[in-house]
C-alpha cells in the first residue's frame, strides 16, 4: 500500500513537470506569436484624412479656361466646356488633353446624363443646347429654345428625367431628354438666371432678382411653381449648388465676397461664411465638404481654393493657384478623389487624399478548382453608411509580360512577324547587326532557340523575314536582301532541315518572280483554308523607283509559285499588306505620288483596299464589283481599286499626306477592317521632324461602303512613322493598339488601347526608365506588332511588343522585343454576377467556361448598387488543372493554404529565427526546472 502510494506521487510529480513545462512552451509560443504580431502589425491610416496635393497642370486649350468642369460619372475623365467654342476632355489617368466637339461661338457648362451616355452643352451667345453621345461625341440634337439668346448654366435631373437650362434672362427652361423638347420655362423675378442646380429630389434653385434664391418645385398637378425663396441680404449672388443637406450661395462683387448656406429641408440659414467666397464653389459629391474659390480684394483677382468640412464649417485646407492662373470655378470628382480648378492660364488637379473608404473588401481565396470551374471566395470586413452593396469578382488570365529578346530590333519600319504554332512562340526579326534572324521560344521547357537565316549585307535592310509553316511542319521562311549586290528577279527563301525548328535551315533557295523585276521590298505570307499559300510582295522594275504590287499563290506548300502583277501605280513604294481568310485574300494597297519639287513636299496620294477570290480567281471591291481577273493587264490608276481614304478628298490644299503602314484583319463574319496612318509634311520631306502623324480606323458602313474615323494624334518626327503602328486583333477589330499618343513627346514610350464604342485612350503598357543623354527624345519608340496563331488552340499571345531608341546610325539602334499582357482576352477583367449584401461577412461566386492549365488572376469588388462607389481586394491567382487526367490536380485548390502568415514569415525572417530562439530557451529553462 506503501509502495503504491509513493509510485502515485512520482507519477503526479512526473505529470506535473509534463504539465509545467507544456504550459511554459505554451506560454512561449503564444508570446512568441504576440511579439510577431507587435513587430508584424502594419501602421494603419485611417482614410478620409483630406491631404490636398497638387499633381497636374494642365494649359487649357488657348490657357484661358472660362468654362465649367464636370466629371463623368465613372471618373474616367472630364470635360470643360469653354468660351472659345471647343468641349475638351481630360483622362484622369494621363491628362491628355482632347477637343471632342466644337462649334462657332462660345461653350459654358456641360452636364453629364445620370448613366454618362450623353452630355449636354450650353451655348452662350445663340440660345442653344447641345446634346451628345459619348462614346463617339456625335451630335444626337441641337435644341435652340425660342426667343433666348444665351444659354449659360445647365444641370440634368438626377433621375435623368429633365435638363434645367438658365438663359441669362429672367427664366430657367426644363428640356425633355427623350423627345429635346422645352416642357416648361420657370420665372421668378427680371433679373438673370445665372446659375441653376438641382438636387436629389428634383428641386430646381436659381438665382433671383440678384441676390436671392428660388427653390422651383413641381405640384402634384405637374404645375411648377416657386416653393421658396432664399433671402441673401444684399450682395451679387455669382453661382449656386446643392448637395442633399445644404444649398449653397455663393456671393462676389467687389471686395465683399462671403457664401451663405441653407438646410436642403427646412431653408433656415445654416451658416454664414465671410470675406473670401466667390464664383462658382461646389460641395463634394459626398456632401463632406466644400470646395470655395476664394478672392482677397479685386474682382479679378481670384487667388486660390479653401476646403471646408460641412458638419462644423471648420476651414481644413488652404491652397493657393498657381499666381498666373485666375481661378473661376471647381469641381469634385465622383469619389471626392481630385479636386479640380480652372480659370484664366489652366487647370490644376489635386489629390485630396479622399475617395472611397467606407467599404472593405479581402480577396479570401478559392476552391474547387477543375480544368474548367472555381469556385472564388471574398469577405467584407467593413461596410459604412450604407444599407447594402453588391459583391462580385473580376477574372482574368494572368498577364505573361516580360523580356523575349534582347537584341529584338533595329530599324524604326521594321514590323517584326511573330507566330504561334503547338505550344510555341515564333518570332523573325532584325537584331542591331541588320541580321535576319528566326527565334523560337518553346513554351514548355522555357527556352529559347535561335538562328540566324541571312546575315547582313546592307546596314539599311529593314524589312523583317516572313514564314509559314508547311504541312509537315517545316518552316520556309522569305528574306529580303536590300542590296545593289542582289537586284535580280529572284526571290529568296529558306527551309528548316527539321519540322518545328530553328537551328538549322537549307540553303538559300531562290524561283524568278517576274523577268526585268528586282528583288521584294515588302512580304507579307499567310496560309489560306484549303492549304494553298499567299504571298503578297512589292517588287521594283529594274532601272526605276515604282513600286509594283504582286500577288503569288503556291498550291504545292511553297515549292512553285504562280505570280499575277496587281498593281502598277507609277509610284514610289508602293507599300502593301494582306489578310487570309478562308479562300478570300484582303489587300490595303497605297499609291505614293512624287512632287515636282521633293525638296519640299511629298505624299502618298492614297489608301485602297480590294479582295481576292481564290475560287473565282478574280479581284473585287468591297461591295462585290468585279475590278479585274486573275492575269489581266495589272491596274495604273489607283481609283480602279475601293478607296478608303485619298489626299484630295481629306487634306487641306496645302497640306501633304502620307501613308506609312497600316493594319487589316476581318471579323467572324469575314468584314474587313483596315488602320492606316497619314502624315502631313509641315516642311521639307528631308526634315524628320515636319511630320505630323494622324491615326485613323475604317471599317464598311451598311451600303459596303468606307467610311474612317480619326483616332489619335500620334506625334511628330520619322521616329513615331511605324508601318503598323497603329494595330487590330482578329477576336476584337474594334479595339486599337498603338505606340504613344502624346504629340511633340517620347519621354514615357508607352501602348494604349483605345475601345472604339467608348473611345478613351488606356495606357496598358508604359516605359520610363530610358535616360541616356546620347539620344534625343524624339528617337525614343515603342511598337505592338500581332501574333498569329497557327495550329494553336488557346493562344498565350495575342500581340507583343519591341521598345527602344531610334537613331540615324546603326551604331545608335538599341532595342527589345518584350511580351505584353498576353491573354487571350487582352487582360480585360470579366465580371461574375454581382450579389447584394446587406451586412458584412464571407461571401463566394462561382465561374466556369475557363481554360485548363491556365493561371488566372482574380479579385474581390464591392459597390454600392449605383456603382460610384468602389473598393477591391488584393489580386490572387489560381491554377485550372489540365483536363487529361482525372487525379491531375491544380497548383493550389484549398483557400485555407493562405491565412496571410506563411508570406509574412517568409518576409521577416530575423523575427522567426529571434522567436524559435526564444522558444528553445524557454523551453530548456523548463527542462531544467524538471
Amino acid at each position: 500500500m506503501i509502495f503504491m502510494q509513493r509510485k502515485k506521487r512520482k507519477n503526479d510529480e512526473k505529470e506535473g513537470s509534463y504539465l509545467h513545462k507544456a504550459g511554459i512552451v505554451l506560454i512561449s509560443v503564444l508570446m512568441m506569436f504576440s511579439v510577431l504580431t507587435v513587430f508584424g502589425a502594419t501602421e494603419t491610416v485611417e482614410a478620409g484624412e483630406l491631404n490636398i496635393t497638387h499633381i497636374e497642370h494642365l494649359s487649357g486649350g488657348d490657357d484661358d479656361i472660362n468654362g465649367f468642369i464636370e466629371f463623368h460619372p465613372d471618373g474616367d475623365y472630364f470635360l470643360v466646356a469653354d468660351y472659345d467654342g471647343n468641349l475638351y476632355k481630360y483622362d484622369t489617368n494621363y491628362y491628355s488633353e482632347e477637343v471632342v466637339f466644337s462649334i462657332t461661338g462660345k461653350l459654358t457648362e456641360v452636364d453629364f446624363s445620370p448613366d454618362g451616355d450623353e452630355v449636354a452643352v450650353a451655348e452662350r451667345e445663340d440660345g442653344g443646347v447641345y446634346f451628345l453621345d459619348t462614346s463617339d461625341w456625335s451630335e444626337n440634337k441641337h435644341v435652340n429654345i425660342e426667343g433666348v439668346a444665351d444659354c449659360y448654366s445647365l444641370e440634368w435631373s438626377p433621375d435623368g428625367e429633365f435638363v434645367a437650362v438658365s438663359d441669362m434672362t429672367d427664366e430657367v427652361h426644363l428640356i425633355n431628354p427623350s423627345d429635346y423638347t422645352v416642357f416648361e420655362s420657370l420665372s421668378a423675378g427680371d433679373d438673370w438666371s445665372m446659375n441653376v442646380a438641382i438636387n436629389e429630389n428634383g428641386k430646381v434653385f436659381t438665382r433671383y432678382d440678384s441676390d436671392d434664391v428660388a427653390v422651383y418645385t413641381e405640384g402634384d398637378d405637374g404645375d411648377w411653381v416657386i416653393e421658396e425663396t432664399l433671402i441673401d441680404p444684399d450682395d451679387l449672388i455669382r453661382g449656386i449648388d446643392v448637395s442633399d443637406e445644404y444649398v449653397g450661395a455663393f456671393v462676389g462683387i467687389d471686395d465683399d465676397n462671403h457664401y451663405y448656406i441653407w438646410d436642403s429641408d427646412t431653408y433656415n440659414l445654416e451658416h454664414y461664411g465671410g470675406d473670401y467666397a466667390k464664383r462658382f464653389s461646389h460641395f463634394s459629391n459626398s456632401g463632406d465638404y466644400l470646395g470655395i474659390i476664394y478672392s482677397e480684394g479685386d474682382v479679378v483677382d481670384e487667388v486660390g481654393n479653401k476646403i471646408l468640412e460641412t458638419e462644423t464649417w471648420d476651414m481644413l485646407d488652404e491652397f493657393s493657384t498657381n499666381e498666373e492662373i485666375q481661378t473661376r470655378t471647381n469641381s469634385w470628382s465622383p469619389d471626392d478623389s481630385l479636386y479640380v480648378t480652372g480659370g484664366a492660364g489652366g487647370i490644376n488637379v489635386y489629390e485630396t487624399g479622399l475617395g472611397v473608404d467606407d467599404m472593405d473588401v479581402e480577396t479570401v481565396g478559392y476552391s474547387d478548382i477543375t480544368e474548367d470551374t472555381a469556385t472564388l471566395e471574398g469577405e467584407l470586413t467593413k461596410l459604412e453608411e450604407y444599407d447594402e452593396v453588391e459583391s462580385y469578382f473580376e477574372y482574368r488570365p494572368e498577364s505573361i509580360d516580360g523580356e523575349l529578346l534582347e537584341d529584338g530590333t533595329y530599324e524604326h519600319r521594321d514590323r517584326p512577324h511573330a507566330m504561334e504554332y503547338n505550344d510555341a512562340l515564333y518570332i523573325a526579326y532584325i537584331d542591331s547587326t541588320g541580321d535576319q534572324r528566326i527565334s523560337k521560344y518553346d513554351y514548355d521547357t522555357d527556352e529559347w532557340s535561335h538562328s540566324p537565316v541571312l546575315e547582313s549585307t546592307d546596314s539599311d535592310s529593314h524589312i523583317a523575314p516572313v514564314f509559314f509553316f508547311r504541312d509537315d511542319g517545316t518552316i520556309q521562311i522569305f528574306v529580303d536582301i536590300h542590296s545593289s549586290a542582289y537586284e535580280d528577279e529572284y526571290i529568296r527563301w529558306r527551309t528548316s532541315d527539321n519540322p518545328e525548328d530553328v537551328t538549322s535551315f537549307s540553303s538559300t533557295q531562290s524561283y524568278e518572280l517576274l523577268n526585268g523585276y528586282d528583288t521584294g521590298r515588302s512580304f507579307s505570307v499567310q496560309k489560306l483554308d484549303n492549304g494553298d499559300v499567299a504571298l503578297q510582295i512589292n517588287i521594283r522594275p529594274q532601272g526605276t523607283d515604282n513600286r509594283v504590287e504582286t500577288l503569288s499563290i503556291s498550291d504545292d506548300d511553297g515549292e512553285t509559285w504562280d505570280t499575277d502583277v496587281m498593281t502598277d501605280l507609277d509610284g514610289e513604294r508602293e507599300y502593301a499588306t494582306m489578310w487570309v481568310d478562308d479562300s478570300y485574300i484582303h489587300m490595303i494597297h497605297t499609291h505614293r505620288h512624287d512632287d515636282a519639287d521633293t525638296s519640299t513636299e511629298r505624299f502618298h496620294e492614297g489608301v485602297y483596299y480590294s479582295y481576292f477570290d481564290v475560287v473565282e480567281e478574280s479581284y473585287y471591291e468591297a461591295d462585290g464589283t468585279h475590278i479585274r481577273d486573275w492575269g489581266d493587264n495589272e491596274i495604273n490608276d489607283p481609283t480602279d481599286l475601293d478607296v478608303i481614304w485619298h489626299h484630295e478628298y481629306d487634306q487641306e490644299d496645302d497640306e501633304s499626306g502620307h501613308w506609312l503602314g497600316g493594319n487589316i484583319i476581318t471579323d467572324e463574319e469575314g468584314n474587313p477592317y483596315v488602320t492606316f496612318v497619314t502624315c502631313v509634311f509641315e516642311g521639307p520631306a528631308s526634315s524628320p521632324d515636319a511630320l505630323d502623324i494622324q491615326g485613323h480606323w475604317a471599317s464598311l458602313d451598311a451600303n459596303d461602303e468606307w467610311e474612317y474615323e480619326h483616332v489619335t494624334q500620334l506625334g511628330h518626327g520619322i521616329a513615331s512613322s511605324i508601318p503598323g503602328g497603329i494595330m487590330m486583333l482578329e477576336n476584337e477589330p474594334e479595339t486599337l493598339y498603338l505606340q504613344n499618343v502624346e504629340e511633340d513627346s517620347y519621354g514615357d514610350a508607352r501602348i494604349e488601347r483605345w475601345e472604339r464604342n467608348g473611345g478613351d485612350w488606356e495606357s496598358i503598357k508604359s516605359y520610363t526608365e530610358w535616360t541616356s543623354n546620347e539620344r534625343s527624345d524624339t528617337d525614343r519608340n515603342m511598337l505592338p506588332f500581332p501574333v498569329y496563331n497557327a495550329d494553336l488552340a488557346d493562344g498565350r499571345y495575342d500581340f507583343i511588343y519591341l521598345h527602344g531608341w531610334f537613331g540615324d546610325s546603326l551604331s545608335s539602334y538599341d532595342t527589345d522585343i518584350h511580351g505584353v499582357d498576353a491573354t487571350t482576352n487582352n487582360g480585360d477583367w470579366q465580371m461574375t454576377t454581382p450579389e447584394t449584401m446587406t451586412s458584412t461577412g464571407t461571401f463566394s461566386h462561382s465561374i466556369d467556361n475557363l481554360d485548363p492549365d491556365t493561371t488566372y488572376e482574380f479579385r474581390a469588388v464591392v459597390q454600392t448598387p449605383d456603382g460610384n462607389e468602389l473598393d477591391t481586394g488584393d489580386t490572387m491567382t489560381f491554377t485550372t488543372s489540365t483536363g487529361d487526367d482525372d487525379d491531375d490536380a491544380p497548383l493550389i485548390t484549398d483557400p485555407e493554404d493562405y491565412d496571410g502568415w506563411t508570406e509574412w514569415l517568409m518576409d521577416n525572417p530575423l523575427l522567426v529565427v529571434l522567436a524559435v530562439v526564444f522558444v528553445i530557451l524557454i523551453s530548456r529553462m523548463a527542462s531544467d526546472e524538471g
